[in-house]
């Protein structure tokens, strides 16, 4: 059993909490329209550096930062939850950090109990970049989802007549969109880099098992320069962008974890 595995459980437990307060405090003051407080956002900044901590420690404990299934998705949701807390400096919108910090919350317990720790052994500066830019890419693309989900079901229920509560504390569809673009092609650039820096340091796709993994991320970034393309040429806004960004972020979500759920959690079971 590795040495800091108490301690890793109790961070993760501690984090789960902290974003379940502060997951509280933004549904009960969404519920009495009460206006916008600084404290969910100092108290989800209290979670993530629990979050951080039980990550720094699971890779002090395990000989470096872990490839594993769940240790992954962490990661990914950590950085997905800095990401919307820093976004909340161009555009208030406690609302979305709901969704944000329930997920990081699952994420941090599910990888104290359930990962294996595969250290990555990033053999040149080539694939270390190519690995950081890969995550840095996912957790953009994964936030970008996230408004695209949202702004479809808001263009969808004002186009229906429809209103309600979370509808009154969203900011304008124009702005939601427009940072959504903003993520999107943030995500693209940094996807390029991936793309670039994993070409020139991997030797043989085949060899290393990545091919479909190759695929799937070439059809994301594919899928984004389509919707980048077509913004700048057509005007696509609204539900197509949103559309064809979960298609993106689905297409990455195949890529990055597909396989790693196969290898980590169905063939280890069998």
């Amino acid at each position: 059993m590795p040495q800091f595995t108490s301690a890793i459980i109790v961070l993760a437990l501690a984090s789960a909490a902290t974003y379940s307060l502060a997951t509280l405090w933004l549904i009960n003051s969404l519920a009495k329209q009460a206006p916008p407080s600084n404290a969910p956002i100092a108290i989800g900044c209290g979670a993530m550096l629990l979050h951080f901590c039980a990550l720094f420690i699971t890779g002090l404990d395990s000989g470096g930062l872990s490839s594993s299934f769940f240790d992954a998705v962490s990661l990914t949701a950590l950085i997905v939850v800095a990401a919307t807390i820093a976004s909340q400096a161009s555009q208030r919108w406690l609302t979305l950090l709901i969704p944000v910090y329930l997920f990081a919350g699952l994420c941090v317990i599910f990888a104290a109990l359930f990962g294996h720790h595969s250290p990555i052994n990033a053999g040149s500066a080539g694939l270390l970049l190519h690995i950081i830019s890969s995550i840095v890419a996912y957790s953009i693309l994964c936030l970008a989802a996230l408004y695209a989900l949202v702004l479809f079901a808001a263009d969808k229920s004002l186009r229906s007549g429809a209103s309600g509560i979370w509808l009154q504390a969203l900011p304008p569809l124009q702005s939601l969109e427009s940072h959504l673009f903003h993520l999107i092609t943030l995500s693209w650039a940094i996807m390029s880099l991936a793309i670039i820096s994993g070409g020139l340091s991997i030797d043989n796709v085949f060899e290393q098992h990545l091919v479909h993994k190759t695929v799937f991320t070439l059809i994301s970034w594919g899928l984004l320069s389509a919707l980048l393309l077509g913004r700048r040429l057509h005007g696509w806004r609204g539900r197509t962008a949103a559309r064809w960004t979960v298609g993106a972020f689905a297409a990455l979500v195949l890529a990055y974890f597909g396989s790693k759920f196969m290898l980590d959690i169905v063939l280890q079971r069998l």
